[in-house]
């Protein structure tokens, strides 16, 4: 991946699925729309691209991944969070 010009819908994005307010599968939907409108910007094109362009969105999460490893060196680490539930 190459670096991208810094796009605001892209960053804005990013934070919404950190913060569970869209699946990173629905940012991309978006990402494809906004493309499709006209939006020329390499880095929404690239966004859209998650998951081979919507064909497989199953594969956003894995892509997006490695996507933000390359561009920022960030890296997501999984881990297990135990969950103690009771029933009445």
């Amino acid at each position: 991946m190459e670096e991208y010009k810094r796009s605001k819908l892209v960053e804005k994005m990013i934070t919404m699925v950190g913060r569970g307010q869209v699946s990173i599968s629905g940012a991309a939907d978006l990402a494809r729309c906004a493309t499709s409108d006209g939006l020329l910007h390499e880095a929404v094109s690239a966004f859209g691209s998650l998951g081979a362009s919507g064909a497989s969105p199953s594969n956003c999460e894995r892509d997006m991944s490695r996507w933000l490893k390359h561009l920022f060196g960030f890296t997501l680490e999984p881990y297990t969070v135990t969950l103690h539930l009771q029933v009445s």
